[in-house]
């Protein structure tokens, strides 16, 4: 059992986290804490504990089996348990497959890990009503995280991680209340108030890089820096967090300002002239992780930015459902919409629906037809067209003379001619008789469908 002593090294801990917990408001809230049974996070557990009455909280232990070690991973969670039934607190545990969730992501084992880690403990406080989630970070996980992104050559973003606090979802809270206090400090407090722990395995296994920072070039800094080397790099991670958020709030206003729908987002090339490749680095990323839900790499973020100065046409994909395109005066990120050769048989008139459009057809006397521009409606002369007729996807080969021209052009080179974005080029649809086509809808009718003073009755075709 967790022994509650008072000390002057358990009052500088206590200090940390209790100033976490009431500078995000925290004070009479339910809190789950991620309990491995390390030396962190027992310690975290104990501090937790030490506050409890004084801060009016309520403590839910979780744990999450990440099968990886057998036996050992077993013992460790056997061990929480104990831990939470000898002080009374409610306890979530889960065992997961993390070699499976790697293999079919293609991420490597820590990442894997973290992303079903997380994806429990937001599923436990999200069942309890629990306003945060704790976990046991310290100064010296951030130095290593700083270190780490660093030498992967991680911008300002990376860098600025680990955070006191941030979101987890739009209800739930993640709170590092030891994220001030050394890896000595821990140890010490463990120490002087006689606390167990497990130890795992797999951190001293050099064939994860975060291991080799801890066990080789944290020290080596040390060595040459003093003792403080991990407070100061944390200082600097915490300084790079704030010029951050600066930015992000900048770069939320121009995403907001570009957003078509949910699916569609489109930037104007002058805008990003005008920004300049940071900002427009930092735009980007924002616009790709809200679309994919997952923040992008370097490469993809150049791979993006160099279609700024490519040709209309071009396109990268940033995920198996999501394209940048060039379109003429902007680029357009967009979900990719799934085609099903779907072929709609116009018989008669009314109204026919393909995907999201709806297409009306009806047939008028000439005398009763007011024609009027509008791309999106087609008059089209009776006598010219044979039903039935089809609605479709417009494909590559297909080829119309199109209304005041005499010779037949690809459908591909009419779109481009109008300034289609080639973002939507893939999406236009088509009408076609037994002869051939008829319109393009909202660009262009054949040539063979013009009306005539003579004609006695007009089709006409409203593309909606």
């Amino acid at each position: 059992m967790l022994k509650i002593r008072r000390m002057y090294v358990v009052t500088n801990l206590e200090s940390s986290a209790a100033s976490v917990i009431r500078d995000n408001k925290l004070i009479n809230s339910t809190i789950v804490v991620a309990v491995s049974g390390g030396l962190d996070s027992i310690t975290l557990l104990h501090v937790l504990l030490s506050l409890r009455t004084t801060l009016s909280l309520t403590l839910i232990v979780a744990h999450v089996n990440h099968g990886l070690r057998g036996p050992e991973s077993d013992a460790d969670e056997q061990f929480v348990r104990n831990i939470a039934h000898a002080h009374g607190l409610p306890i979530y545990s889960t065992t997961l497959n993390v070699l499976l969730q790697a293999q079919q992501t293609g991420s490597g084992i820590e990442a894997a890990a973290r992303k079903l880690r997380y994806d429990y403990l937001i599923h436990v406080a999200r069942q309890t009503g629990a306003r945060a989630v704790a976990v046991a970070h310290h100064a010296n996980d951030a130095a290593e995280s700083f270190l780490l992104h660093l030498a992967r050559g991680s911008g300002i973003h990376g860098l600025a991680s680990h955070a006191p606090v941030r979101d987890l979802t739009n209800h739930v809270l993640l709170v590092r209340p030891l994220h001030g206090v050394l890896k000595t400090e821990i140890q010490q407090y463990a120490i002087s108030n006689t606390l167990q722990w497990r130890t795992d395995s797999s951190n001293t296994n050099r064939q994860f890089l975060r291991n080799e920072i801890r066990h080789t070039l944290i020290p080596a800094l040390t060595s040459v820096f003093g003792s403080d080397i991990c407070t100061r790099i944390s200082r600097s991670a915490g300084l790079l967090r704030e010029a951050n958020e600066i930015v992000q709030r900048t770069t939320h206003d121009l995403v907001s300002k570009i957003v078509v729908d949910d699916n569609t987002y489109r930037i104007p090339i002058v805008m990003t002239e005008a920004l300049g490749q940071a900002q427009t680095h930092e735009v980007f990323r924002a616009v790709i992780a809200t679309l994919t839900g997952n923040l992008p790499g370097y490469s993809t973020i150049q791979r993006v930015w160099g279609l700024v100065a490519a040709e209309p046409g071009h396109s990268v994909e940033i995920s198996d459902m999501h394209t940048v395109w060039r379109d003429r005066d902007h680029l357009t990120f967009s979900k990719n919409i799934q085609h099903h050769e779907t072929v709609v048989t116009i018989t008669a008139d009314g109204e026919y629906v393909l995907g999201k459009r709806t297409l009306l057809v009806e047939t008028k006397n000439h005398c009763k037809v007011t024609i009027t521009p509008n791309p999106n409606i087609a008059y089209v002369n009776s006598n010219a067209i044979v039903f039935p007729l089809v609605w479709r996807t417009w494909k590559h080969g297909d080829r119309m003379v199109p209304f005041a021209k005499n010779t037949s052009v690809l459908v591909s080179d009419l779109l481009t001619n109008a300034h289609v974005p080639s973002s939507q080029k893939p999406y236009v649809h088509v009408i076609a008789d037994a002869e051939g086509l008829l319109w393009i809808c909202g660009v262009r009718p054949a040539e063979r469908t013009r009306v005539h003073p003579t004609d006695q009755s007009i089709t006409i075709f409203t593309y909606l």
